[in-house]
């Protein structure tokens, strides 16, 4: 009868038929453009192996259309939870109905992955962006603790210079020259985290742009563990 219907419909259909939930459960039915899935078959509830082939993933593989010798409700509310795209009653098909439905569940079916793309992109955005926050929170707290060093040892010094602490002496102000010289560095690093800083900022916006150059490694290399100490040594 479905035969007869759609080669009489406006649909180019090539049909393949099965006989079993068995057979439909094992079928490649992302290959097909549209299952006409029977509510009762031989082995098994239709509805139920819809369920089992949507288990893994939520939704058919393809468009499905369930028909039904019964017009009742819950069947319909059962075949559209299992993931069918449309529900038909057998005893109301004519070749116009029959074409019609299985055009809107395919066009149905393809809008809803358009959907579900749509809202994986979304997704996955939402977590690019949450890592992204947290990177920039994490970059924020380790450049505050960078500039906190250095800022609390000028702080220091200065005031004790300031202050004459250690007297007015020959000595004292060879003491003081010492500190400084380790003002003088440690602003000088405050200095160039905030060079670093900016340059990194201008990059990101576009405004600069790579330079390359030579530079000795072993020098960069002991200013990192420099940098680091006080805290290896502390943990």
């Amino acid at each position: 009868m479905l035969r007869r219907m759609l080669n009489s419909s406006e649909l180019d259909v090539d049909l393949v038929e099965i006989g079993t939930a068995r057979e439909l459960i094992q079928l490649p039915l992302a290959e097909y453009n549209c299952i006409l899935l029977d509510h009762r078959l031989p082995d098994s509830d239709g509805i139920d192996a819809l369920v089992h082939v949507c288990q893994e993933r939520q939704y058919p593989p393809c468009p499905v259309v369930v028909m039904s010798n019964h017009g009742d409700e819950y069947t319909a509310a059962r075949a559209f939870k299992a993931g069918a795209n449309d529900y038909l009653i057998k005893d109301t098909l004519t070749p116009s109905r029959l074409s019609g439905t299985i055009s809107n569940a395919i066009d149905k079916w393809y809008s809803e992955k358009a959907l579900r793309s749509d809202w994986e992109l979304q997704k996955d955005a939402l977590r690019v962006a949450e890592r992204a926050n947290l990177a920039k929170t994490q970059f924020i707290a380790n450049l505050s603790h960078r500039l906190r060093v250095p800022l609390t040892a000028i702080l220091g010094f200065s005031q004790l210079i300031h202050d004459a602490e250690l007297g007015d002496d020959k000595l004292a102000w060879e003491k003081y020259k010492i500190y400084a010289s380790d003002i003088n560095q440690s602003a000088q690093h405050v200095f160039d985290l905030m060079t670093g800083f900016i340059r990194l900022a201008q990059l990101e916006s576009g405004v600069a742009t790579i330079s390359y150059t030579t530079f000795d490694p072993r020098k960069t290399l002991m200013e990192t563990v420099a940098q680091f100490q006080k805290q290896v040594e502390s943990a």
